[in-house]
């Protein structure tokens, strides 16, 4: 999907309006439109701006991976990655048990 239809399903998801989003980013409600309508293509940092606001990474926004992980999902990933390795891996253990337990729980097995 590209920029254009990605920014408008994501606005659109996160329930706010055009208006909204330009505030966030401190951009004119017309260009957040011509953005949606691929009429104009924001600058670089325009479109950390419109990531930030959106939170999302910039790479799920302008279309190179498919899956949206969050900005706090991705800020407890990159505290995780400093942490001692015996910690890395007693976080993870825990993880996959709480994984498992919702997955047998809702039946997801």
């Amino acid at each position: 999907m590209e920029l254009a239809k990605r920014l408008a399903n994501l606005r659109k998801a996160k329930g706010l309006t055009q208006q909204a989003l330009a505030e966030m980013t401190g951009a004119h409600p017309n260009l957040i439109g011509k953005y949606e309508l691929g009429l104009a293509l924001p600058s670089v940092e325009m479109v950390q701006k419109l990531a930030d606001g959106l939170n999302v990474s910039i790479d799920y926004l302008v279309g190179n991976i498919e899956e949206n992980l969050d900005n706090s999902l991705m800020d407890k990933l990159k505290t995780l990655l400093k942490l001692p390795e015996d910690v890395k891996k007693s976080v993870l253990f825990s993880l996959d048990v709480l994984i498992g337990k919702a997955k047998s729980q809702k039946g997801l097995a």
